[in-house]
């Protein structure tokens, strides 16, 4: 032991005249390994981990597709008495569970906040199991057709608005003038209760019997609504294939014979497709950690390559310590454990340093990156990621110490003392050199194309014009009050308050139900989006008219079977006839085209069509006045002032809606230019170690070339010489590399080779020819400066 810590004490008291070499180790190794920990233990949780719940990997959502005449999907969602009829008859499933998302407004709470709330069957809680803080979960005699008006609350919903008092059992909650005893109250860390999306914590789970599918929805067979849920536990003597075979069958027969009178669905069909429930959570981040992960490694291949560099160069400068330690007889082991011991204790300074870092970095993801990437309250440094730090530090020392020792000539280390050392000198095989520099190049070009390819998508869709304005407009959803006249004088009210420039009773525009139309006299059938709204929205949001008229007042009020389309429907319409007049069979006239509009974080521009809002609807467009707006205590004062019942259900801005939508796109491409920002960094800083090593191996032929009148300029070009089949070795195998990407990853076809592939390639092989360049300036400057008399000297 005490030789042991001999060894260590004389191995930093030798690195501790390098603090250049200690700080490059430490900073360079810290930052890269520690986000390649962090991106591991996420990539740990999504693709290796099973989720937290019993029987994880029997766990299945049922997605509904709904497929039209053409044999295309036109839904994938349950209708209401389809998800009925499966609940009761399937077989396929040891149990199964319904339930139904939506929101609403906790009406007996001061403060009446809006909640997430699902209507679960009591199959929900004994499929997930979460733990509970307090009460118990919903039981089997609170189920179908039982009627018993409970609740369970989440753990934040108790501490947020009851402030975790334990006499909230005794409590009760209104949701939709429903009363509900609370009798539960879920852990903190309760899990996987976003089932409908992991954005979508429900604060409320209340029976199925009291879901809001109005009575007229829940008797209608071709009305999807993607809040309809399914989740079941597959039996084990089913394969997914089989039971998707068995759940279409039943489904389809079965409404195959309530459709049958309605021509519109003449032809189509409904089918199943089981879903693993942890693909559904993580879907797109899948792709998302497994660039970031590939990414991670692809930076610290290069930093490891950097730090190869300057170890070989560490070794070569050590030669005079180490032919003493061989002359006094010193065994190639010792040499090797003596070179063991320094690369471990620069390994383990840079380790603790990237504990730091992936701490950092698990926290600033799981504070900006929830809402993209699921289950990152789930990462933390635990024995396994100790673990695999402590086995990923002993690899790396032990093959970097191989890689030096191959570089050590025990037989001239004896020699070089009797010899006087001159013309011995340990030095960095040129191959190793040739190699480290190709190996980053490669590394770093397809980095860089990479990543340049993935902000240039994202890039795309934020640049994408969405077909309207949004400065200074804000979407407000009320709760429903009892009778029209509370929203026709609320309405009158905003309209009025100075603040306001413009008033629309409508829909924001960022979502759109889908609705079908047909014309039985043309065979023509349509499923497209549709929208409600009033005569004031196309021009509060300068949604150009490029045909026809818009919705009049008296359109909406009397709520007239007049439709306005996109240019996109109208595209489709134009095969069948005039589209200004046009009638569909429910007595629909289409009276004006508009322009196109997309969703934020979608290039699609999808077919829709308009129709009048009526004086019901619950919410509104609000543009104010340039710098002027309304805070949402303010609109809740003139709603109260209204109607007491009245409150806000909803209150932001499109620029916040939009983007929520963009913030997949955002992440994107700020992520690929950090990582792209690093590997030009590592990559300038690797390149410049090599070519530093070869400008002091070679400064006395540098000297001579200068003393015979070569110029700067020549010498760069000399030192570019030995790079040249390096770079066009590493640039080769990185296009190869990226061909093969863009074949195994959806998300590049998009990719059009001439207008951004070839750019973007050629623009990265410059930007990295261009740190070649500069790479090999810097060492020369050095000595060009200097007389050349020393240079002659090697001095």
């Amino acid at each position: 032991m005490d030789l042991v810590l001999y060894r260590l004490f004389q191995t930093w008291q030798s690195l501790r005249t390098k603090p250049g070499l200690i700080f490059s180790v430490v900073v360079s190794m810290g930052l890269t390994l520690g986000a390649l920990l962090a991106v591991s233990a996420l990539a740990y949780v999504i693709f290796i981990k099973t989720l937290p719940f019993p029987d994880a990997e029997r766990l299945y959502l049922v997605e509904h597709q709904l497929i039209n005449e053409k044999q295309q999907i036109d839904g994938r969602a349950f209708t209401y008495p389809n998800l009925e009829y499966l609940y009761k008859q399937q077989q396929v499933f040891d149990k199964s569970a319904s339930f139904y998302v939506d929101a609403g407004i906790i009406m007996s709470l001061p403060k009446r906040p809006m909640a997430e709330i699902s209507y679960v069957t009591p199959e929900y809680f004994q499929l997930l199991n979460p733990a509970v803080a307090l009460g118990r979960l919903i039981s089997d005699n609170e189920g179908v057709d039982q009627y018993k008006p409970v609740a369970v609350i989440s753990y934040r919903l108790w501490q947020q608005q009851y402030g975790g008092s334990e006499d909230v059992l005794s409590q009760s909650l209104n949701i939709n003038d429903q009363s509900f005893q609370i009798i539960g109250v879920l852990a903190k860390l309760a899990p996987g209760l976003a089932i409908a999306g992991y954005n979508q914590q429900s604060d409320v789970y209340a029976p199925w019997d009291f879901n809001t599918v109005d009575a007229r929805s829940r008797k209608r067979w071709g009305n999807d609504d993607g809040g309809l849920m399914m989740l079941g536990l597959l039996k084990t003597s089913i394969t997914p294939e089989q039971a998707n075979q068995q759940l279409t069958q039943l489904m389809n027969n079965n409404w195959q014979q309530q459709v049958s009178h309605i021509d519109f669905f003449k032809e189509w069909s409904v089918a199943a497709q089981l879903q693993p429930l942890k693909d559904y959570l993580l879907g797109d981040s899948q792709q998302a950690a497994l660039l970031l992960f590939l990414g991670s490694i692809g930076l610290a291949i290069i930093a490891l390559a950097n730090l190869t560099n300057l170890l070989l160069s560490r070794t070569a400068e050590r030669q005079h310590p180490l032919a003493i330690s061989a002359a006094l007889g010193a065994s190639i082991k010792h040499i090797r454990t003596n070179v063991f011991t320094e690369i471990m204790l620069l390994m383990t300074m840079a380790m603790t340093v990237a504990q730091g870092v992936m701490l950092l970095l698990i926290a600033l993801m799981q504070q900006y990156l929830t809402d993209y990437l699921p289950y990152l309250q789930q990462l933390h440094i635990s024995g396994l990621s100790l673990l695999f730090s402590a086995l990923l530090l002993v690899v790396i020392s032990v093959v970097l110490t191989l890689i030096c020792s191959r570089t050590i000539d025990y037989q001239a280390l004896n020699n070089q003392l009797r010899g006087s050392g001159k013309g011995t000198g340990v030095a960095v095989k040129a191959s190793t050199r040739h190699w480290l520099i190709s190996s980053q190049i490669a590394i770093a070009c397809l980095l860089l194309m990479s990543n340049s390819l993935l902000t240039t998508q994202s890039l795309n869709l934020l640049n994408q014009p969405l077909g309207y304005q949004t400065d200074n407009i804000k979407a407000l959803v009320t709760s429903v009050p009892e009778g029209e006249g509370d929203l026709a004088l609320l309405k009158q009210r905003l309209a009025q308050h100075p603040q306001v420039e413009r008033l629309s009773q409508s829909m924001r525009p960022d979502i759109f139900p889908t609705l079908a139309l047909s014309n039985q006299a043309d065979n023509a059938r349509f499923s497209v989006l549709a929208k409600p709204v009033d005569e004031a929205y196309f021009s509060l949001l300068e949604q150009p008219l490029l045909q026809g008229a818009m919705f009049t007042a008296q359109d909406n009020q009397q709520r007239n079977s007049v439709i306005v389309v996109n240019q996109a429907f109208a595209d489709r319409i134009k095969t069948y006839g005039e589209v200004i007049g046009y009638t569909f069979d429910n007595g629909a006239r289409i009276v004006g085209i508009v322009a196109n509009t997309v969703i934020a974080g979608s290039t699609a521009q999808e077919p829709a069509f308009y129709y009048p809002a009526g004086p019901r609807r619950n919410m509104f467009l609000i543009k104010f006045h340039q710098g002027a707006s309304l805070s949402q205590a303010a609109v809740q004062a003139i709603m109260t002032d209204v109607q007491p019942q009245l409150s806000v259900f909803s209150y932001q801005s499109l620029d916040y809606y939009n983007n929520q939508g963009w913030k997949t796109a955002m992440i994107t491409a700020v992520s690929s230019v950090g990582i792209s920002l690093l590997t030009a960094l590592l990559t300038g800083v690797g390149i410049y170690g090599v070519l530093s090593y070869i400008c002091r191996m070679r400064r006395t032929e540098l000297g001579t070339r200068l003393a015979i009148g070569a110029k700067p300029l020549r010498l760069v070009q000399l030192m570019m010489a030995t790079t040249r089949r390096d770079f066009l070795l590493g640039a080769s195998c990185a296009v190869m590399a990226l061909v093969i990407l863009m074949w195994m990853f959806d998300g590049y076809q998009n990719i059009q080779l001439v207008s951004e592939l070839l750019p973007i390639i050629a623009l990265s092989l410059l930007f990295v020819g261009g740190l070649l360049v500069i790479a090999a300036y810097l060492p020369l400057r050095i000595w060009l400066k200097q007389p050349i008399a020393h240079l002659l000297k090697g001095e």
